[in-house]
């Protein structure tokens, strides 16, 4: 046995004792749906079945799981985010939005999304009609600021891209692309290009794949939406063969499926192995979006694994 394989064995012999209680039987991992009208249900990953509610928040449009492992609600009827705790549901705190200044108007959150730098990007309806883009730290009483002065535009989706810029789709009512995805420095927080404005009508949210292509949901014009593929460039891939749908909260699984929230009784997962969509879950009334989240136990045995390797190293037994 070479050293490498004796420190790994070593590390499995001392997390033996642990894993027999610190991870769930099933699964070390849920999956958290958003409903509007409930707020967040926690869900079976592998058959889709409801686990209870967890968190009452009706109204909100759009949930995150924030890097200090409190999940994230936007919910613009309150006009807040709310910080929740991912296990037992408890409210850590909220981020309160303010009534803007000159117009005299609720900022209104509705999607958000985590930078590098651990603060929360949002697109905010901040004038009838309109909106910008503000950032905020995720702490009590953190108070939103203007990132982006957008002009005559309605921002919704938002998710950085593996260039660290800022990807939103928006409709820019004053521009030729009227329906259009736009990159932002993630740095600086200039408006840099429009990337993609091809094959979109109303575009409702903005989701990364592992591969560095991202996929835009439009509502379309009252038939019913789509999804588009793009490359970090924008240009057009094509259109995902689904047929007619509501894509609201685009959001990729653990297994690499897309799902997002239909606004109906169940969520749409499309597996891109079989290219075939199916419905996800039951009992919704108003689905709007689904993530993947870590049990805190499975968290807590990767960073012992982490420490207990390091350690090891320490010893000399690595090579």
């Amino acid at each position: 046995m070479n050293r490498r394989c004796l420190a790994f064995t070593l590390v499995l012999q001392l997390l033996a004792p642990l894993a027999a209680f610190a991870l769930p039987a099933s699964s070390n991992q849920y999956y958290a749906a958003l409903d509007s009208s409930y707020g967040v249900l926690k869900v079976d990953p592998a058959t889709g079945a409801t686990l209870g509610n967890l968190f009452a928040s009706p109204g909100a449009t759009d949930i995150e799981l924030g890097p200090d492992g409190l999940l994230y609600i936007c919910n613009p009827s309150l006009a807040a985010i709310q910080a929740v705790d991912r296990t037992s549901g408890v409210l850590s705190h909220t981020i309160q939005f303010p009534v803007h200044p000159i117009y005299d108007y609720q900022l209104k959150p509705l999607q958000m999304t985590f930078g590098a730098d651990g603060r929360i990007y949002v697109s905010v309806n901040d004038v009838p009609g309109y909106g910008n883009l503000y950032v905020v730290e995720p702490t009590a009483g953190a108070a939103p600021q203007l990132m982006n002065a957008l002009v005559a535009e309605n921002p919704t989706g938002l998710e950085f891209g593996p260039d660290g810029d800022l990807y939103v789709a928006a409709v820019a009512y004053t521009s030729n692309d009227v329906y259009r995805v736009e990159r932002i420095d993630g740095t600086s927080g200039v408006l840099e290009e429009t990337v993609a404005s091809n094959g979109l009508a109303y575009p409702t949210a903005i989701a990364f794949a592992a591969d560095g292509t991202f996929y835009v949901g439009s509502a379309g014009f009252g038939s019913g939406g789509w999804i588009t593929r793009h490359t970090v460039d924008g240009d057009y891939l094509g259109t995902l063969p689904i047929g007619p749908t509501n894509p609201f909260g685009l959001s990729f699984l653990p297994d690499g499926d897309l799902i997002w929230g239909g606004g109906g009784s169940s969520f749409k997962r499309y597996d891109f192995a079989t290219q075939t969509l199916s419905d996800f879950g039951s009992g919704f009334v108003s689905a709007v979006k689904m993530i993947a989240i870590p049990e805190p136990a499975a968290g807590a045995l990767m960073a012992i694994a982490v420490a207990i390797g390091m350690r090891v190293r320490g010893f000399g037994l690595v090579a």
